[in-house]
Protein backbone atom coordinates (compact mmCIF):
# COMPACT_ATOMS: atom_id res chain seq x y z
CA UNK A 1 0.00 0.00 0.00
CA UNK A 2 1.42 3.30 -1.04
CA UNK A 3 -0.54 6.40 0.95
CA UNK A 4 -0.43 9.78 -0.13
CA UNK A 5 1.55 11.95 2.49
CA UNK A 6 -0.59 14.25 2.22
CA UNK A 7 -4.38 11.77 3.01
CA UNK A 8 -2.58 10.69 6.52
CA UNK A 9 -3.52 14.06 8.30
CA UNK A 10 -5.76 14.39 10.62
CA UNK A 11 -8.06 16.99 10.91
CA UNK A 12 -6.64 20.20 13.24
CA UNK A 13 -8.44 22.85 14.82
CA UNK A 14 -5.98 25.62 13.79
CA UNK A 15 -3.39 25.98 10.22
CA UNK A 16 -0.58 26.45 12.59
CA UNK A 17 -1.21 22.69 14.12
CA UNK A 18 -1.97 21.33 10.77
CA UNK A 19 1.92 22.77 9.57
CA UNK A 20 3.55 21.70 12.32
CA UNK A 21 1.45 18.08 12.32
CA UNK A 22 2.78 17.89 8.50
CA UNK A 23 6.26 18.92 9.01
CA UNK A 24 6.68 16.33 11.77
CA UNK A 25 5.26 13.68 9.58
CA UNK A 26 7.32 14.65 6.64
CA UNK A 27 10.68 14.70 8.60
CA UNK A 28 9.63 11.22 10.03
CA UNK A 29 8.35 9.47 6.67
CA UNK A 30 12.17 10.36 5.23
CA UNK A 31 13.66 9.50 7.82
CA UNK A 32 12.34 5.88 7.62
CA UNK A 33 13.29 6.00 4.29
CA UNK A 34 9.96 6.76 2.47
CA UNK A 35 10.61 9.05 -1.08
CA UNK A 36 7.97 11.69 -1.01
CA UNK A 37 6.67 13.13 -4.50
CA UNK A 38 6.66 16.32 -3.40
CA UNK A 39 5.09 17.20 -7.36
CA UNK A 40 2.29 15.40 -6.66
CA UNK A 41 1.57 16.20 -3.20
CA UNK A 42 -0.18 18.89 -1.41
CA UNK A 43 0.99 19.86 1.53
CA UNK A 44 -0.27 23.76 2.08
CA UNK A 45 -3.22 23.25 4.28
CA UNK A 46 -6.51 23.69 1.73
CA UNK A 47 -10.57 23.40 2.17
CA UNK A 48 -10.95 23.75 -1.40
CA UNK A 49 -8.92 21.30 -3.51
CA UNK A 50 -9.65 19.24 -7.05
CA UNK A 51 -8.69 15.64 -6.31
CA UNK A 52 -9.24 12.92 -8.84
CA UNK A 53 -11.10 14.41 -10.97
CA UNK A 54 -13.94 16.16 -8.36
CA UNK A 55 -13.86 19.83 -6.64
CA UNK A 56 -13.80 19.49 -3.08
CA UNK A 57 -15.25 22.94 -1.09
CA UNK A 58 -14.73 21.31 3.08
CA UNK A 59 -15.47 24.68 3.81
CA UNK A 60 -19.68 24.63 2.11
CA UNK A 61 -19.90 20.75 2.16
CA UNK A 62 -19.77 20.80 -1.71
CA UNK A 63 -17.94 18.66 -4.34
CA UNK A 64 -18.81 18.54 -8.03
CA UNK A 65 -16.68 17.07 -11.10
CA UNK A 66 -13.66 19.69 -11.75
CA UNK A 67 -13.66 21.84 -14.96
CA UNK A 68 -11.49 19.26 -16.58
CA UNK A 69 -13.43 16.38 -16.09
CA UNK A 70 -16.46 18.41 -17.63
CA UNK A 71 -14.30 19.69 -20.63
CA UNK A 72 -13.36 15.75 -21.11
CA UNK A 73 -16.93 14.40 -20.69
CA UNK A 74 -17.72 16.95 -23.77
Amino acid sequence: MYPYIDDIFDAQISRDSVILTRDASVRLHLQLGFVINLAKSSLIPSQVMTHLGAWIDTLNGRVSPSLDTVQDIN
